[in-house]
């Protein structure tokens, strides 16, 4: 069940360990050489805590990888299993740039049916209620506001600025004459888009980054378009991820996906950029 008021909750809950390491977070390097910090996994620690007290199934960011392959298994067809990413953005975080936030996402039995991210520094949250986006801010505070997100209207043009993976900068093209901006996050990349900051983000990122974001952006009336043609859907399947055991890309979609306001931004960003085959 997906009850928004806990979820909510845990945001509120995990901005406040997020921010108590925030001036000075204790720094690693993964073996993918990707960031993490010690607010990362105090946090995936609390939410794993609070969503599997109830026997459901967990995956995410930081402990995916020692769970065994069958619990791995039975988690992709779960009836209910959460897809957690502790801080997306590690690496803006870790150097207090404020593109960075929480994303949690509900998955029933293979496909991703709610989405909730929370960016504490802007102290704004989205989350899917219903058939809509809340937008709830002042989670910081002792009055908070919600109320109904209405996703601004875009049309393509040159004026603003497009998120773009990491890959592409390292090894890639860009034909638009729009400002490329690397986030090194999909929460913060959604935030800029869904707020008409940007015109839209160009995905290439693991079934975490993304979950929730992409409940959002589809419930809010969004758009997402894989670089095959394809509508970007919510299955979570070996067809829309990589999810064989032995692959160096395990849980990264299969391919870029454009995210915008319609078909025509998407269709825009993706006729105007080549992925070359350097660092991911």
């Amino acid at each position: 069940m997906w009850d928004c008021e806990k979820i909510i909750d845990l945001c509120r809950r995990s901005a406040q360990i997020a921010l108590r390491y925030y001036n000075a977070p204790p720094i690693e390097l993964k073996s993918d050489k990707s960031v993490v910090t010690a607010a990362d996994r105090e946090v995936e620690e609390l939410l794993t805590a609070e969503l599997t007290a109830d026997g459901s199934y967990f995956i995410g960011e930081e402990t995916v990888g020692g769970r065994g392959e069958h619990y791995v298994a039975e988690a992709l067809t779960a009836a209910r299993c959460w897809v957690v990413d502790p801080i997306d953005g590690t690496a803006p975080y870790s150097c207090m740039l404020p593109a960075w936030g929480h994303s949690i996402a509900l998955m029933e039995h293979g496909k991703i049916t709610e989405g909730a991210i929370y960016l504490p520094v802007q102290d704004e949250l989205f989350i899917t209620d219903g058939d809509a986006v809340r937008h709830v801010t002042g989670l910081g505070t002792a009055t908070p506001k919600s109320s109904r997100f209405v996703f601004p209207p875009a049309a393509v043009t040159t004026a603003k600025p497009v998120a773009v993976p990491q890959c592409l900068v390292k090894s890639g093209t860009i034909g638009f004459d729009n400002v490329a901006l690397s986030l090194c996050g999909c929460v913060g990349a959604a935030y800029f888009v869904m707020t008409g900051k940007f015109l839209g983000y160009l995905a290439v990122v693991k079934l975490w980054d993304i979950a929730a974001v992409g409940a959002i952006y589809l419930r809010g009336g969004y758009t997402g378009v894989n670089e095959s043609g394809r509508n970007f859907t919510l299955d979570v399947n070996n067809a829309t991820y990589d999810l064989n055991a032995s692959s160096p890309d395990r849980w990264r979609m299969r391919g870029a996906a454009a995210f915008a306001a319609n078909r025509e931004i998407c269709d825009f960003i993706l006729a105007n950029v080549h992925r070359g085959e350097g660092k991911k």
